[in-house]
């Protein structure tokens, strides 16, 4: 049995060894953001995250507001039916609005936030996303869209 000071010995190394390695990276990491523009770095992150992840079991549906020549029908119907949704959910930001002949206001999720909703049993995660696209005449647009993501042997249902 090793004694106690070469088990302390050992834990202080380790330890030292771990604060190294996390103070050299938080230099490469501040090094790098100062040369590489964010959305490469947002890329290179991706890809090594899906290298390194588990496989996953979870399908993602892509709901585009747009569908090249006009809105997505799909879009419209999926932001109607989360409305009815947001009010029982635990979102931390909401857009409210209301038309000048509207009597109601209208409550929306912002971006980048998870509506966690059941149906017939099986969990599904919404969330709204937008990325900006080029300038147009108008100033910059964005394209939003929606991801369903579920468990992939619910895709019939």
């Amino acid at each position: 049995m090793p004694s106690i000071t070469t088990v302390f010995s050992a834990y202080t190394s380790l330890a030292a060894s771990v604060m190294l390695i996390k103070t050299v990276l938080r230099e490469a990491k501040t090094i790098l953001t100062q040369f590489i523009p964010e959305r490469i770095q947002k890329k290179i992150i991706s890809k090594l995250e899906s290298l390194f992840a588990h496989p996953t079991s979870d399908l993602t549906l892509i709901i585009n507001e747009e569908n090249g020549y006009g809105i997505n029908d799909m879009y419209e119907a999926s932001e109607v039916y989360l409305r009815t949704k947001i009010t029982s959910t635990t979102l931390k930001r909401l857009i409210v609005s209301k038309y000048e002949r509207e009597k109601n206001l209208t409550v929306t999720a912002a971006k980048d936030q998870n509506i966690i909703d059941i149906f017939e049993g099986i969990q599904l995660k919404w969330r709204l996303s937008c990325t900006e696209k080029e300038s147009t005449s108008n100033g910059r647009k964005e394209h939003k869209f929606f991801e369903l993501t579920f468990q992939k042997q619910h895709k019939e249902i």
